[in-house]
């Protein structure tokens, strides 16, 4: 599995329409043989720059696609808003620096934050007993 990675750059006052064609695109790209998923992020300083994420089962995969898609209605649509070409960049994870979470990583003990100077309630609650938190020790 591979995860593509599209840098959009959107000319001003572009970024509405750019985004809805951005959305059109990646619902377009379900269709197509050995997609899996994608997440768009828009940047939250510059709301013209989306980074998609898209996940194929394999590089040749994506690459029969992008040829196959880049001549679309919707592409043709997007590339005037643009305010350079988009960047792209076909990625793997690194698996060891994948991080598995650990059993006791599971376990956060929130309820102390809650616990009121009177003992054995939880603050805000009218006097609820904290034994309705979930608790780490038990």
């Amino acid at each position: 599995m591979i995860t593509v990675i599209w840098d959009t750059w959107l000319k001003p006052g572009t970024e509405e329409e750019g985004l809805r064609l951005t959305h059109r695109v990646w619902s377009d790209m379900r269709s197509f043989d050995g997609y899996i998923s994608h997440q768009i992020f828009i940047d939250q300083d510059t709301p013209g720059h989306i980074i998609a994420l898209a996940k194929w089962r394999s590089r040749a995969d994506a690459d029969a696609v992008r040829e196959k898609y880049k001549n679309s209605e919707t592409i043709r649509q997007l590339t005037p808003l643009l305010a350079r070409p988009r960047d792209r960049w076909v990625t793997r994870e690194d698996e060891q620096s994948a991080v598995q979470p650990s059993a006791s990583a599971a376990c956060v003990d929130f309820a102390p934050l809650f616990l009121s100077p009177y003992q054995g309630e939880r603050r805000g609650t009218g006097g609820t007993p904290d034994k309705e938190l979930p608790r780490c020790d038990s």
